[in-house]
């Protein structure tokens, strides 16, 4: 039970750095179409 809470919240945040991730990701191109 512990292992795969542990490994569920392992899942979570990295599901929620992965939305940050893509975040900025499309910030950043959006800022570059704008300036180019």
């Amino acid at each position: 039970m512990d292992v795969r809470f542990s490994l569920l919240r392992n899942f979570g945040t990295s599901l929620k750095e992965l939305q940050i991730t893509s975040g900025c990701l499309k910030n950043f191109i959006l800022w570059h179409w704008k300036v180019s």
